[in-house]
């Protein structure tokens, strides 16, 4: 009888242990502003510096300092105009490699924004125009570090409604290409790294992921928003999801659902996170981003979710794991 009540006692505070691994923390906002886009890491920094773009169209940084304060730090806005895309930050390997974020201009235009090296070093802009025959749609831009010695790969939707891919180094000049879109649907955002494949979200609400072809995945009576980008799993690919019901009362509406794709054919496994305690009415925007412990870092193996970032109306909310 003792060994069994001490069984139950010990599965109960696993439970609860699980429970209490998950907490929602609030990063507030901006001074005169919202964040209205995802807040992309810089993920060689383990989850302590964080990129979006503020309602304004300017270009803002969250980080904490050596003492553990988080901070907001106002970057601009690039000086040939407004810009109002999300962010994506290139994988800072090694520091040999410079950090890199890229945005999307309201001409339609790709920009980076660089920290050059020098003494003292200093942020800058560069210019990557546009995709042949069309623009850049204001859709927000994915990208990955391809080779150690400074290549990457950043993916943008053109207003043809087709997915393309720009290869890009580190210290200037670049190419574009036409990956194309999933059979009989509308792209409104992407998402990839350089192990968990390049991943497209639809206008029905579905997922597809590019390998060779674009099966696509669905909650019942949950229409998928966005996603994070795509990571490395043992049991697959995965991926955080913003999701909402068909009709919208205060929070009960949304949910963080975590989705990993695994087998041949591709299965799914859904985990719902639920959402952070916020008033009635707000509304999340864009995607939410996530950094790891763990794994191998520039191939992605066996990652493991640390903290996870959304945006929303009323401020920037981390649910950490």
């Amino acid at each position: 009888m003792a060994g069994g009540l001490l069984r139950v006692l010990v599965l109960l505070c696993a439970a609860a242990a699980v429970a209490r691994a998950q907490v929602w923390y609030s990063h507030g906002k901006p001074s005169g502003t919202w964040i209205s886009t995802a807040m992309a890491p810089l993920t060689h920094f383990e989850g302590k510096k964080w990129f979006g773009v503020g309602a304004n169209g300017y270009l803002y940084e969250r980080y904490e300092n050596p003492s553990g304060t988080w901070l907001w730090v106002n970057h601009g806005r690039p000086s040939s105009g407004r810009y109002n895309s999300a962010c994506s930050n290139v994988h800072k390997l090694t520091p040999a490699l410079k950090a890199r974020t890229f945005v999307v201009g309201s001409n339609r235009h790709l920009y980076e924004r660089f920290w050059e090296w020098g003494t003292p070093g200093s942020w800058t802009w560069r210019w990557h125009g546009r995709p042949p025959s069309t623009h850049v749609a204001s859709i927000k831009t994915t990208s990955y570090i391809i080779t150690p010695s400074g290549y990457s790969f950043v993916f943008v939707v053109g207003t043809n409604g087709n997915v393309y891919r720009r290869l890009t180094h580190q210290n200037g000049g670049g190419s574009w290409y036409n990956v194309g879109r999933p059979a009989g649907k509308i792209v409104r955002r992407i998402h990839a790294t350089h192990n968990g494949y390049l991943w497209a979200v639809t206008t029905d609400g579905s997922v597809c992921r590019w390998q060779g072809g674009w099966p696509c995945f669905s909650l019942t009576n949950r229409k998928i928003l966005d996603c994070s980008d795509p990571f490395f799993v043992s049991s697959g690919r995965s991926m955080f999801c913003i999701t909402q019901t068909g009709i919208i009362q205060g929070s009960s509406g949304y949910g963080l659902y975590q989705l990993t794709v695994s087998g041949s054919p591709p299965t799914a496994t859904w985990v719902n996170h639920g959402v952070p305690t916020m008033p009635f009415y707000y509304s999340f925007v864009d995607r939410p981003n996530v950094v790891f412990t763990g794994g191998s870092g520039f191939y992605n193996f066996g990652e493991t979710p640390k903290r996870v970032f959304v945006s929303s109306t009323i401020g920037v909310f981390e649910l950490r794991l």
